[in-house]
């Protein structure tokens, strides 16, 4: 996803590797929703924090963030993250993010 290797993914990056399962919009509103420092762009700790989320509010069944919620420890993000990166790459690639996000039913 990082194709120019500085360890940050544009939204053009994101939308380019993206483009194939999501809508235009989609993607940016995705985008949007992960760049939780407004920068434009996507580290992986953003990432990170983002599939831990969503992986355990599908697990758990309820928000991660909120009322009622399951906060995520860093050490379960850290956890996560080896998991999604399963070939120990230290980044997140659009294939890792389309096999943790079509195996909802898998648990970590």
């Amino acid at each position: 996803m990082d194709r120019n290797g500085d360890k940050e993914i544009s939204l053009a990056e994101f939308m380019k590797e993206t483009k194939t399962f999501l809508e235009e919009s989609e993607a940016v509103e995705l985008f949007k929703a992960i760049d939780n420092d407004n920068t434009g762009t996507l580290t992986a700790d953003e990432i990170t924090i983002e599939l831990a989320s969503i992986r355990a509010s599908l697990i758990l069944n309820k928000p991660v963030f909120g009322p009622g919620s399951a906060v995520m420890e860093k050490a379960t993000v850290d956890y996560i993250f080896k998991i999604v990166d399963k070939e120990s790459k230290g980044h997140i690639t659009a294939a890792d993010l389309r096999r943790v996000l079509s195996n909802q039913d898998e648990v970590l």
